[in-house]
């Protein structure tokens, strides 16, 4: 009895250990520092969207930590009585629909945690107003307690750490709190689980504190330590900044270079003002919970900005191998927010991993990706927030000349991707097309993702609005490439401004360099995507069908778009590949109903309908609804398409159609009066049993009944 006793004692004292209320704060920059015995604040609230200097010079001035006081938050512990004020750090979001003209301010807060903790929101726009019913937290598949007084919200979290049952990977809640619609000017929360680092301590460490000189800006001296081995603390309260050069626009500017073995860690709170590049480069590791800010350099909207700059990005990655990233906020990346390019270890070197955890991305600029991934293999992203204003994750395959690498084996997951234009995910748009081979990309698999917002438009700077560019996931095959086994499972997207949730397609992308067709897409599954996209937007059609298949659970990919080019131009053995492989969806069509029975007499539609109103499947067969269309004009398979009867028009309607958004793009159709003729089976009608069937019997004997039919017609006429 005594050791079943002591047995009890030991695991209720390990539970409540475990299941403690613990809360860690980060420090932002210090509000106030010496410099040159002059006192200047570290914050600048609400700062300018434009860059005051655009890191021109180094002085301290210039590098001043942002601010954002829409919101004022504290969180503590479900024991605690006393809150903690946390600082509500500045960011940029794009918020123009077309381009990318508009940008707005947002904020972000972060801590740490275990057990439940409350965190309280004062939305200081609504001052003296209530919010009530004009909350939204986002992911919406997360469930979060909350409570509302007058212009108060205060949240109860309670999930530090979530082990996903289907990966098996661990995440933290990273959250949207939205007021009133607006999604621009909301505040992110990130909650991290509570982790110790395994930071280095010996004597060779470089160590920048907020202590130094009695200021907490520090200068990273390039000159001195790009070229040796490092190991960095960045420590809680400390600005380090990477001098920027004007005169110096090449991809060394503004970053700390890394060589093999070497480490940067930044502690929560704080600062570095510049990027990060390895190039060439073995064993790698970036992590903390502090931020690499870029918000005062130059920031470029256009595509031909005739002020070209550098495009300094927060962590760039070339022919890099074993590289951690973890637990870093990378705050208005210039152009990438991390670049991965010719990484990892090839299929016959599968261990040189690059591995992704808890990354939290922001950008507000032209090619403004997230992460993006070229020629790279063996990468694994977990737990990972992306906001951004190009595309969240992109995976290519090689783009430089020197190298032809197929990227493959990538896994992402248990992550949240917020892109204010262009897709939450593309695959294949880019490879190495000037070597005339193509690539391989394969063996990708996503899981668990929230994908929160998608908006396809584009305005060119010529006004042409350009719509070919759609997909909250994209799947688009160009510059030779072949894109093949990928797995898409747990995908939740939500309700976003425009474009369509699946874009599966085999083209040129028509734009920048990805100007020839890919080879092919196939083996694809999508296994529970979900999406709550009303249909009252436009583009309703594609995202109704769109919508409904993958309900449907159709796991062998449809894929749109193989053009008469990729035909042409392929081998005999490419060719079989095509029709092997792909499944062209039909265009689904509503017509009037148009079957006659054999003598010529048009047939009730309301014969071959069952109690509900739906077509009887036993007297009218499928078979009889696929057709074959050709537009008028033609030019041969770009001006064909399959037909898939949905639904009849009444009579009145005539000869008129019902087609998809889709029809123009695959059909080559325009709004100049084209026609199109459908080839389809011809049918006999049995009037005792009521049923049409196709007729497909003896050849010879159908061919004499219709040659006595014209000697009969002949003798009518004549």
């Amino acid at each position: 009895m005594k050791t079943f006793l002591t047995l009890i004692i030991i695991l209720i004292f390990s539970f409540n250990s475990y299941s403690q209320n613990i809360l860690k704060t980060y420090p932002s920059a210090p509000y106030e520092n010496k410099i040159n015995d002059t006192i200047i604040s570290a914050e600048i609230e609400n700062p300018s969207i434009i860059p005051k200097v655009g890191c021109g010079s180094i002085e301290p001035t210039d590098y001043k930590i942002g601010r954002n006081k829409d919101f004022t938050v504290r969180v503590k512990t479900a024991t605690d009585t006393n809150w903690t004020d946390l600082f509500e750090y500045n960011t940029f979001v794009n918020s123009s629909s077309g381009d990318l003209s508009g940008v707005t301010r947002s904020s972000f807060v972060q801590f740490d945690y275990s057990g439940t903790v409350n965190v309280e929101i004062t939305c200081n726009n609504f001052n003296g107003f209530s919010i009530a019913g004009k909350v939204l937290i986002r992911p919406l598949s997360r469930v979060i307690s909350q409570s509302i007084n007058g212009n108060v919200l205060t949240l109860t979290l309670t999930a530090p750490t979530t082990i996903n049952s289907s990966n098996s990977k661990s995440y933290s809640d990273k959250l949207s709190v939205e007021i009133n619609g607006n999604r621009y000017s909301n505040l992110h929360i990130f909650a991290n689980t509570i982790l110790n680092y395994n930071v280095p301590n010996d004597s060779s460490v470089i160590i920048y504190d907020k202590s130094n000189n009695g200021t907490s800006i520090n200068i990273y001296d390039k000159a001195i330590l790009d070229g040796v081995s490092k190991k960095i603390i960045i420590k809680e309260g400390a600005i380090v900044i990477i001098p920027f050069s004007v005169s110096d626009l090449n991809h060394n500017n503004a970053n700390i270079r890394l060589i093999s073995n070497d480490e940067v860690y930044i502690e929560g709170g704080g600062v570095l003002k510049g990027g990060i590049i390895a190039e060439n480069a073995n064993n790698i590791n970036i992590y903390g919970r502090g931020m690499i800010d870029l918000t005062n350099f130059p920031k470029q909207y256009a595509s031909n900005n005739p002020n070209s700059y550098h495009y300094n990005q927060g962590i760039t990655l070339r022919n890099c191998k074993n590289v951690t990233l973890d637990g870093l906020i990378i705050n208005d990346s210039q152009q990438l927010c991390v670049e991965i390019s010719d990484c990892g270890g090839l299929p016959t070197d599968p261990i040189n991993n690059i591995n992704i955890n808890n990354l939290k991305l922001f950008s507000r600029v032209v090619w403004g990706d997230g992460f993006h991934m070229k020629g790279t293999s063996n990468v694994t992203i977990n737990d990972c927030f992306v906001r951004t204003s190009d595309d969240a994750i992109a995976v290519y395959a090689s783009r430089a000349e020197t190298s032809n690498r197929d990227a493959l084996n990538i896994e992402i997951t248990n992550s949240i991707l917020y892109p204010d234009s262009a897709h939450g995910i593309v695959i294949g748009w880019h490879g190495n097309r000037n070597l005339n081979l193509g690539n391989n990309i394969y063996n990708l698999n996503f899981d668990n993702i929230d994908i929160l917002e998608h908006d396809q438009k584009w305005i060119a700077q010529t006004g042409f609005i350009h719509t070919e560019y759609d997909g909250a996931i994209g799947i688009v095959c160009s510059d030779e490439n072949k894109c093949d086994s990928f797995l898409f499972k747990n995908i939740r997207i939500e309700d976003f401004t425009s474009g369509s949730i699946l874009s599966v397609r085999v083209m040129p992308a028509g734009f920048g360099d990805a100007a020839t067709n890919g080879k092919y897409v196939q083996s694809g599954s999508f296994n529970n995507l979900t999406s709550g996209v009303t249909y009252s937007k436009s583009y309703d059609a594609t995202k109704g069908l769109q919508t409904l298949r993958i309900v449907d659970k159709v796991t062998k990919l449809p894929v749109e778009g193989i053009t008469s080019e990729t035909f042409l131009n392929a081998s005999d053995e490419e060719r079989n590949t095509l029709f092997e492989k792909y499944e062209v969806l039909p265009a689904q069509l509503i017509v009037p109903f148009k079957f006659r029975d054999d003598n010529g007499n048009l047939l009730k539609l309301s014969d071959f309908t069952d109690a509900n109103g739906n077509i009887d499947n036993s007297k009218l067969p499928e078979s009889l609804l696929r057709l074959i269309g050709a537009r008028i004009p033609n030019q041969s398979f770009g001006s064909m398409l399959p037909i898939e009867i949905v639904g009849f028009l009444p009579k009145s309607m005539g000869d008129t159609m019902v087609v998809p958004v889709e029809w123009t793009k695959q059909s080559g159709s325009d709004f100049d009066v084209d026609s199109v003729y459908t080839y389809q089976w011809n049918t006999t009608y049995n009037v005792q049993t009521g049923k049409l069937r196709p007729n497909t019997g003896n050849k010879e004997k159908e061919l004499q009944n219709v040659n006595d039919k014209l000697t009969i017609l002949q003798k009518e006429l004549y």
